[in-house]
């Protein structure tokens, strides 16, 4: 099968190669540098066939426009790409291969002929070779700033001529002096070597004046040698095509071994005049710069003396080159040397002991190439064992491939040789296949494994997944796919032979029926097709689609997008990404046919929308917020709406490229939020089988945006199209980054947009579950920026196939929250009641002190690194702290009903008057509260009266909001300090990151004496919370962190009880309970150790009073979620940054996870996590989990409505309505029973 290159491996994007470890303050450090070093790259060898047809005429007269047309012909807009027209200047040699131009240093000069002008004058009557088309290609490809800052290391090797007969006898049976001898084999013209100059220090690219990595000497080395080889013609400077022999002396090269004929070039090319024998004797060649011989072997790659020439191994040195990853690419003219070179033969066939591959008798290229392609060649056998397997990958480059190369490519692992296809596509196919190699190789490198992010429970049977791609450079791709949870029936044969269903298994599925994560590694399968998804998009099912086969990665498959972040799902659906005849691509105005529906706010009107469209008019009212770099300049704000609509990518020149480019970033804590319309046009057009669905969610990218479920037809067919996005104006100004990430790819930073997880409030007027706009129903949203800014949203998406209106925006520059950081904390939607009535409110933090100062220099408050170990007070933040508040909002009109925060002294700080709000201080509150805060309703009355929440300083923070029947209770709202696990004088930071479970609960105090105990039942609030500092998961190692449960023992308001508390302190020894701690449990699983007091079950109720404390053990383990608890048992994940044992060695650095299963009541295991069921211990309290990075906490599945009256016959999909927890990587987890401590339920956050 003919195919051509650019068909076969597309446009590629360099994904997440870090050349050094930076440290960055936020969890994307897990994806951006932190394990990965210079060390992990491709290297790829680069071979060349020196057959006669190199020799053949492309075009005739350089100078001509008929040579211009063939390397540059115009495009349908009449441009041209002339790179490859004006890299001839290779063509500086004339026909006898001698120099005809040279640079200052002796090199040939491969870049004199800069401008089509100089071409003109120096090439006049010239004509241009295949060679000196492959030649000129190499140059402009390897120049090219992606290839240059892709980590790759490059290698180039040749043939020498064969002349075998007088090789008789071996490599030592050479005559000496100048007789006439041996040219047999292949050598390496250039060693493995770095394509960019990298500066000494950092090890990072060295960039020249526009920013684009500057190539090393090294590869202008490669450029000198290939320069010199005289082009091939008629018999003339003929090298043939030695390919099994190119591979094995490649082989000894890897391995450090005996070079065999690497020096055995004493006639290539046709004379002795152009190269020698490696040592020598004799006239000196023609092609020299006294320095070393341009066409001689690489000096650099051996050492030793005539005839003991021995290799230096690339790998010399195992522990630099861990995970590198093998490639050959050859050019090759379609024929190749088919006679057979005996002791070759004999060479190859020996044992790897002895220098060989141990191949069987009379091997051919394709024995050499597939033991290369299955053998590690770094593993002890061979004697450099380095981690990772160290295969060969061929790629062929054939001239019409034939069957000959289709079978080479086929035992290389890449199925079918490529088509040199056209020279005016050559560049293009050329950099589309070493980018390709470094896409493939990142992806065993950098932090390309999808975050998983689900949805919440009551959205019925499906499963909604975030998912996104770090990358290098600002711009990272995001996704949302769905999958549905089905009930998979299990049955068994009862004695009289019929089939009886004896259960249900709960499965995640995709489309067609199949399990949609993979049982090895828990991300979605390849073979997935997930909901949404155009099987037959281009991005899907790519033109003459291969498995696994560019534009298509590794393990990718055709028709099924899988876990691919830029194929199929949401992003997929998104207007104008897939081609549509009917329709204008992304539209430049909202107006256009299909275009997107794209707002903002206006800055001119509050609380306005606009659209935000492709026009002079949009632009001159945004151009200060689009354009940071010339505040001011309508015409660049233009040109990045234009990108920002999607109808562009724009060059490292800020020029436009035309191109199909993804139009959805990620999604990394703004979890999904579906909700649920009903029947919304009263129609029937949606209804009980076919809801109204909508996805509302925030990406990196800077929008908000609107997902459709399903279509309103009479199948509720599948949409996933973008109803309409909404860009803030806080965070506008990223857009001109995002839009230059061409020209940032060496960055390793990641601007933040809409990052914030989303809520509703849902008023249902007439409670007939469908909103409905004519009935007064309304559905607003509510969403932070969480890095993105110091800002909240409202949104009314009542009709949520409009346009969003918006309600109000809070941000730090408004009276009465001057302490609001960045927003982290995610409103939760409760009701109050403080004068009588009932009112709807949000109740936040102020959030996260962290990011930049005003310079953009230097990392402030608990981002600053020296927070790790010596923590500052966030109350003493210019501007009168930071983060250090919590507020009650208004839903509807965003009013400031109260606050609590840092002061002087505790108590009132200013009474409730006329639109005033209750401010109450706290002289404790010093920390910033990036967490969400958990609040319940303790009686039951639909009205919230209770809150907990922890912050940075280790407390752990009670709010109390007491109802009044009359009057206003705002003046008798309070914050209490619960518990105070860390400060600056602890030996462990304990950081609070997220929010607290709550459970209602019972146990027993002795109200006598240990001698004569008086058992009494008490009522109590159990807080399970977990510490872990989120914005440095990976470089926090020293800190320890725990799992609490902290009992709070005055279940109801009570001023005096709390005026009195003394909060619960840090984790001890029985002793330091007494002391008012709580107890260190982690010794402990079995529940009866005499060295948590467990020695009788009085001790052990007092050992417990202030609940219980367990140590996260493994270095640098953290909580980085929320915990739920069912059924006395608590659930949470933990983050492992140097991963388990479960995790390869070559895997992506992302670090793994733990899920823990414990019993409430003492810490001690509640399902025997572990393998070993005959001991009880620590280990089995979790189970390691296989899938990298920071795991979610298992959302709770509830059972859908089941209607037993009209389907007796079918089962609910939970067996009795029991419930299940997804656990990260899509397994089951059955849990029988319901909640039975919960008097308010809460929607869970995932990865916030």
């Amino acid at each position: 099968m003919k195919r051509s290159i650019g068909k076969w491996l597309g446009i590629f994007t360099v994904s997440g190669l870090i050349s050094m470890p930076v440290v960055l303050a936020d969890d994307t450090e897990i994806y951006l540098g932190i394990n990965v070093d210079e060390r992990i790259r491709p290297m790829v060898m680069l071979t060349m066939d020196l057959r006669a047809n190199l020799g053949s005429t492309v075009c005739s007269n350089v100078a001509t426009d008929a040579c211009l047309n063939t390397l540059a012909p115009e495009d349908a807009n009449g441009n041209r790409d002339r790179r490859l027209y004006e890299a001839l200047d290779l063509l500086t040699y004339d026909p006898t291969g001698l120099i005809a131009e040279t640079g200052a240093d002796g090199y040939p000069d491969y870049d004199q002929a800069a401008t089509e002008a100089g071409l003109l004058a120096e090439w006049s009557g010239m004509n241009a070779t295949l060679f000196d088309i492959i030649r000129a290609a190499f140059q402009v490809v390897l120049t090219e700033p992606a290839i240059l800052s892709g980590d790759m290391l490059l290698g180039m090797m040749i043939t020498h001529d064969d002349n075998t007969n007088k090789c008789d006898g071996g490599p030592n049976a050479i005559p000496p002096g100048n007789t006439a001898g041996c040219s047999t084999g292949a050598y390496v013209l250039k060693g493995f070597f770095n394509p960019a100059k990298l500066d000494a220090a950092s090890g990072l690219p060295i960039l020249d004046a526009l920013g684009y990595p500057e190539p090393s000497d090294d590869l202008q080395d490669m450029f000198s040698r290939l320069a010199a080889i005289p082009a091939p013609s008629r018999g003339t400077y003929v090298n043939p095509y030695q390919l099994k022999e190119m591979y094995f002396e490649f082989y000894r090269y890897i391995l450090g071994g005996d070079m065999y004929s690497g020096w055995l070039g004493y006639e290539d090319f046709g004379s002795d005049m152009l190269n020698l024998n490696v040592g020598e004797a004799g006239s000196s060649p023609l092609v020299d710069d006294d320095k070393e011989y341009l066409l001689a072997p690489d000096p650099d790659t051996f050492t030793g003396s005539k005839p003991d020439y021995h290799y230096i191994s690339p790998f010399e040195n195992p522990g630099d080159w861990a995970c590198s990853s093998l490639y050959m690419v050859n050019t090759a003219s379609g024929e190749y040397e088919s006679g057979r070179d005996t002791q070759a033969d004999i060479a190859m066939q020996a044992s790897t002991a002895s220098g060989g591959l141990a191949l069987g008798a009379n091997p051919d290229a394709v024995d050499i190439i597939a033991a290369m392609a299955d053998t590690d060649l770094a593993s002890a056998d061979l004697g450099v064992d380095i981690e990772g397997d160290q295969f060969v990958k061929s790629y062929f480059i054939v001239d019409g491939p034939t069957r000959q190369e289709n079978l080479w490519a086929v035992a290389g692992k890449t199925d079918v040789a490529l088509d040199l296809g056209n020279p005016s596509e050559l560049i293009d196919q050329l950099s589309d296949l070493l980018g390709g190699i470094i896409s493939e190789s990142s992806s065993l490198v950098s932090a390309s494994v999808p975050a998983n992010v689900y949805n919440r429970a009551e959205t019925l049977d499906n499963l909604f997944l975030a998912i996104f791609q770090a990358e290098k450079g600002p711009r990272w791709p995001g996704n949302i796919k769905k999958l549905k949870i089905v009930a998979v029936p299990e049955y068994d044969t009862d004695a009289e032979g019929n089939q009886v269903l004896v259960s249900l298994r709960t499965e995640i599925q995709d489309v067609d029926g199949d399990r949609a994560f993979s049982a090895e590694d828990g991300r979605i399968e390849h073979s997935a097709l997930t909901y949404w998804t155009d099987p037959t998009g281009s991005d899907v099912t790519p033109a003459n689609c291969v498995d696994g086969q560019s534009p298509l990665e590794a393990e990718e498959i055709c028709e099924k997008d899988g876990r691919s972040v830029e194929r199929g799902g949401a992003g997929q659906q998104i207007p104008g990404f897939l081609t549509d005849v009917n329709c204008v691509g992304p539209g430049a105005l909202n107006s256009d046919t299909c275009a997107r529906k794209l707002y903002t706010e206006s800055p001119t009107a509050a609380n306005s929308v606009i659209p935000f469209n492709f026009d002079s008019t949009t632009a001159d009212l945004l151009k200060t917020y689009l354009d940071q770099e010339t505040p001011g300049d309508a015409d660049e704000a233009e040109e990045v709406i234009g990108w920002a609509r999607g109808l562009y990518d724009r060059a490292i020149d800020g020029s436009r490229i035309p191109t199909q480019r993804w139009m959805m970033g990620d999604a990394i804590h703004s979890k999904p939020l579906a909700i649920n319309y009903g029947d919304t046009d009263g129609a029937g057009s949606y209804d009980r089988e076919n809801p109204n669905i909508h996805l509302f969610f925030g990406t990196n990218d800077g929008w908000f945006r609107s997902i459709k479920n399903t279509n309103a037809d009479a199948n509720g067919s599948q949409s996933g199209k973008e109803a309409w996005a909404f860009m803030p104006l806080e965070v506008m100004h990223k857009q001109q980054v995002l839009s230059k990430d061409n020209q940032l790819k060496n960055e390793d930073f990641h601007p933040y947009g809409v990052d914030g997880r989303p809520v509703a409030l849902v008023i249902d007027t007439d409670s007939d579950s469908n909103v409905e706009a004519n009935d007064g129903d309304k559905v607003y949203v509510y969403f932070g920026l969480r890095r993105g800014g110091s800002a909240y949203y409202a949104l009314d998406v009542t009709d949520p196939t409009s346009a969003p209106s918006m309600l109000w925006k809070i941000t730090s520059a408004d009276p009465g929250f001057s302490e609001l950081g960045l927003t982290f904390s995610t409103p939760q939607v409760a009701k109050v009641n403080f004068d009588g009535s009932q009112r709807n409110v949000l109740v936040f933090t102020a959030g996260y002190h962290g990011g930049w100062d005003a310079t953009g220099a230097t990392r402030i408050g608990k981002d600053n690194l020296l927070e790790l170990s010596t923590p500052t007070l966030d109350s003493a933040a210019i501007g009168g702290g930071v983060g250090t508040a919590i507020y009650v909002v208004d839903a509807v009109t965003g009013e400031l009903l109260w606050k609590a925060t840092h002061g002087a002294s505790s108590g009132l700080a200013q009474a409730v008057g006329a639109n005033t709000p209750g401010i109450y201080t706290h002289t404790d509150m010093d920390y910033s509260i990036p967490s969400d805060i958990t609040v319940v309703d303790t009686n039951q009355n639909g009205v919230i009266d209770r809150g907990y929440v922890g912050d940075v300083g280790g407390n752990v923070w009670r709010i109390d909001f007491p109802e009044h029947s009359t009057g206003d209770s705002r003046d008798s709202w309070q914050v209490s300090r619960l518990a105070a696990l860390g400060s600056n004088n602890s030996p462990t930071i304990i950081r609070f990151f997220h929010a607290p479970d709550v459970v209602f609960a019972r146990d027993q105090q002795n109200t006598g004496t240990v001698d004569s105990p008086l058992l009494a039942k008490r009522d109590y609030v159990g807080v399970v919370i977990g510490s872990g500092n989120r914005a440095y998961p990976k470089s926090d190692m020293a800190n320890i962190n725990y799992m609490y449960y902290i009992k709070d023992p005055i279940p109801h308001f009570d001023a005096l009880a709390l005026a009195a508390w003394t909060p619960i302190s840090a984790p001890g020894n029985p002793t330091a309970v007494a002391s008012g701690g709580v107890l260190d449990i982690t010794d402990c699983a079995g529940g009866d150790e005499a060295a948590c007091g467990f020695n009788d079950e009085f001790t052990k109720i007092t050992n417990l009073t202030n609940g219980w404390a367990l140590k996260l053990e493994e270095d640098g383990e953290k909580s980085l979620s929320t915990p739920i608890t069912i059924q006395g048992t608590t659930y949470f994940t933990t983050y492992l940054p140097d991963g388990t044992s479960v995790q390869e060695s070559c895997a992506p650095a992302l670090g793994t996870g733990r899920l823990y299963a414990l019993k409430i009541m003492d810490a001690t295991p509640a399902l025997e996590l572990s393998d070993d069921i005959n001991a009880v211990d620590k280990v089995q309290r979790y189970t390691d989990l296989e899938v990298p990075g920071i795991p979610p906490e298992p959302p709770f599945i509830t059972p859908p409505p089941y209607d037993h009256d009209n389907n007796p016959d079918t089962p609910p999909l939970y067996a009795d309505d029991e419930g299940a927890l997804v656990t990260p990587g899509g397994d089951i987890l059955s849990i029988n029973g319901r909640f039975i401590w919960k008097s308010y339920w809460r929607e869970i956050g995932v990865d916030r």
